[in-house]
Parts: C-alpha cells; structure tokens; sequence
C-alpha cells in the first residue's frame, strides 16, 4: 500500500483497503463524521492515519 507523501495523511483508497470497505463507504464515513480531523485539498480526501486508527479502536469495542 502506498502512503500519500505526508505519511501520517491516507487517501480514500487506502482506508478503504484497511478497512476492507468499498471508497465509497469511506466517503460516507467522511460525510458522517467518524474521521473528524478529514480534509478534501482538491478532489479526493485525505484522511490523519491516527482517526482512522482510533476509528479502528472505536468499531473494535462496539463489538465487545
């Protein structure tokens, strides 16, 4: 997986292949604010690694 050049900032795609869910299920979680600090410089977002980590956790725990 390749990181957007600021390592600590991740591309639609490559959360979604973390998280083993389509782009567009990350869009929708952009838009519904589970990675709050997510910010879209042109056409695409790009999402810190540390709210998609801490989103990680987050779902990790519901399930417990």
């Amino acid at each position: 997986m390749n990181i957007h050049k600021d390592r600590d900032m991740l591309n639609t795609d490559q959360v979604a292949d973390m998280l083993l869910v389509t782009p567009n299920h990350v869009r929708e979680l952009v838009r519904n604010g589970k990675f709050p600090n997510a910010h879209r410089p042109g056409r695409g977002y790009l999402i810190p690694r540390s709210d998609v980590e801490a989103y990680i956790i987050s779902d990790y725990n519901k399930e417990d």
